[in-house]
């Protein structure tokens, strides 16, 4: 099941504080008291993301149940610069032209006592041009992390890229893509406190089986109460326009557990359970670069998604939008409701070829993390993809390392497998065994002579292992040595034929270190709930893009959208927390390393049972069968 806890989803999204001092204060941004002609006083509401102080903690949802709301952590709030852009008022909001940018006073958000988490919405007063009015539009920008400059004639830079007053669109603006990210941590975005600019939202509710039709917009459209000509008019206002600002990365955290393999056994005449526990994890496949803002791109159609699927009960709802309207920093409903999936820069590029951000290790598991739960996330940018692209190379991913155990035993020891077969697990006394039997066999069937038995057979293995296939070689070293006892031969032995036909008859050995052994869990974003997909659907025969049978449609590829589309991906402000609720068998020796396989996301086999929960942030749950 995905939980998708919405703690920070949208920074303004439906906060959920508590009456605080410094809720709703007043910064002054200009020093006269009196009437200005030549420039406004504009008052606007910034908001935060929290959670909906009208709903509980315990049950608080969106999305039809499939985001939960909780808290993040007090770093991924805090503010630390602030910058109001400002559009102006073309019919479309995409064709609105940049007139200015300004510098906010931060005051609210800093030197608080409470960590910044509860001084979640503030009124700004901001002195402007008179040249903005009622029907331009307000973009904040939060931390900005030097992505952005404004410059002393109130002109942005993006980047080194210069906005001109009057030409630059909006659509060009939020299609800026940020640069110098650091692989897998979005460093760029989250270095000087987390980047957080405005959320795209709707103006009707989705999650429903009767869908209300409406429209998605990201800028605020500046009204004739937010303006005012002193700046004391404008302190006294009751009445300004909100703004819901979101985070620009994606969260992911990872859950310890464990529990027995349902598959895996140690080899013996009374095979004995394996006990396993997720002992560490990293982040992989990120997406290298992210747009400004999130993308609007498709809004009319991603409106209209729905799985066809009548189980379960939450396949046949719109799960574009949520279901739960925001409130403002009062506690007063919006008229606006969250939305749950857009473009990423990548989603349309693929024809460029574009490459993602694997990680690099050694190849040990040495670079894993051994720290689990909410106060160790990783951060990434925002992946989505079309389902012909739902790829296992195109998706955001963890791999995570297990560590394997005898019942019974407390330490982590080397174990093996035999010719590539998972479900029967060695110790090394038991593959020096296994070993011994196969070694005797081969020696019969190569006609060699004498009076010797399994236990005239001597097995060394290596005395440092490797993690991965250990060959077998009279060299010995990193090899497996193999010595029958040569006074108990009379005939027929060939050293070089003995080693060759033993491998042969063995099949391969892998090691897994200290009972290590990794599996990928690619991140599913709606995932079984929203966009329910089973194996049986590989094989019926429904119409389907030959290079994507594994995903069919029903009629058209647009029924096919709605079974599918964003069944996998992390979006910005979205929190990924995994847990592995099952594994059947040992996963890979050695962690994945380099591209990984242009296959579906979803596998007609597969050994991991996992949960994906997404937090407030929109946290996103999800669970594994290893």
């Amino acid at each position: 099941m995905k939980k998708m806890f919405f703690l920070g989803a949208l920074f303004a999204v439906g906060l959920g504080f508590t009456a605080c001092s410094s809720d709703n204060d007043e910064v002054a941004e200009a020093t006269g008291q009196s009437e200005n002609g030549g420039e406004n006083y504009l008052a606007l509401g910034i908001n935060l993301p929290q959670a909906p102080a009208s709903m509980t903690r315990a049950g608080e949802n969106d999305n039809n149940g499939q985001v939960t709301y909780s808290d993040g952590l007090a770093t991924e709030y805090a503010v630390k610069n602030a910058t109001l852009i400002i559009f102006n008022d073309a019919t479309n909001e995409d064709d609105a032209t940049f007139v200015a940018a300004y510098t906010i006073n931060t005051a609210p958000w800093t030197g608080g006592t409470s960590n910044n988490v509860t001084e979640m919405s503030t009124k700004v007063i901001k002195l402007v041009s008179s040249d903005v009015v009622a029907g331009y539009r307000a973009m904040v920008v939060l931390n900005h992390n030097n992505i952005l400059t404004v410059g002393t004639d109130n002109g942005l830079t993006v980047n080194t890229t210069d906005l001109t007053a009057g030409t630059t669109t909006y659509a060009t603006f939020r299609k800026m893509l940020t640069t110098s990210v650091s692989t897998l941590d979005a460093a760029s975005m989250t270095s000087a406190g987390f980047f957080m600019a405005n959320a795209p939202l709707s103006d009707a509710s989705g999650s429903t089986n009767s869908f209300l039709s409406g429209n998605t917009t990201t800028l605020t459209t500046i009204s004739a109460d937010a303006i005012y000509k002193t700046e004391a008019e404008a302190q006294a206002a009751t009445k300004f326009d909100h703004i819901f600002v979101e985070r620009g990365v994606a969260k992911v955290t990872m859950e310890s557990a464990n529990g027995t393999m349902t598959n895996s056994k140690v080899a013996g005449t009374t095979p004995v359970d394996i006990k396993w526990t997720v002992s560490g994890w990293i982040l992989d496949n990120t997406a290298p670069t992210t747009y400004l803002i999130r993308s609007t791109d498709g809004d009319s159609d991603f409106r209209n998604l729905k799985s066809q699927a009548n189980t379960p009960a939450t396949a046949k709802v719109y799960r574009y939008i949520g279901n739960t309207q925001i409130n403002d920093g009062a506690n007063t409903a919006s008229g606006f409701w969250r939305t749950y999936f857009a473009k990423s820069a990548g989603y349309d590029k693929w024809a460029a070829s574009e490459t993602y951000s694997l990680n690099t290790f050694s190849g040990s598991g040495s670079d894993f993390t051994t720290n689990f739960g909410e106060n160790y996330p990783k951060y990434c940018y925002e992946n989505t993809f079309d389902v012909d692209h739902q790829n296992v190379k195109n998706t955001t991913l963890v791999q995570v390392a297990i560590t394997a155990k005898q019942d019974g035993s407390t330490d982590a020891v080397d174990l093996y497998s035999l010719n590539g077969q998972k479900t029967t697990v060695y110790t090394a006394d038991l593959l020096i065994a296994a070993i011994q039997e196969a070694a005797y066999y081969v020696m019969q069937g190569d006609g060699v002579t004498g009076s010797y038995g399994t236990a005239d057979i001597t097995v060394t293995l290596p005395t440092t292992s490797v993690a991965g296939p250990v060959e077998l070689n009279k060299a010995g070293g990193t090899y497996i040595k193999v010595t029958p006892d040569a006074t108990k031969i009379t005939s027929g032995y060939v050293e070089d034929d003995f080693y060759t036909n033993l491998s042969a008859a063995l099949g391969g050995i892998d090691c897994y270190k200290g009972g290590v052994s990794y599996y990928s869990i690619r991140i599913k974003h709606f995932g079984d709930n929203l966009t329910p997909w089973n194996t049986w659907e590989a094989t019926q025969s429904l119409t389907a893009p030959t290079s994507s049978t594994i995903y069919p449609s029903n009629t058209t590829a647009d029924a096919r959208n709605g079974d599918y589309l964003g069944r996998y991906g992390v979006l910005r402000n979205n929190w990924y927390d995994i847990t592995v609720n099952s594994v059947r068998s040992l996963g890979d020796a050695t962690p994945h390393t380099g591209d990984w396989p242009d296959t579906p996301d979803d596998e007609l086999d597969n050994y991991l049972a996992f949960r994906i929960n997404v937090l407030s942030w929109a946290k996103r749950t999800q669970s594994a069968d290893l």
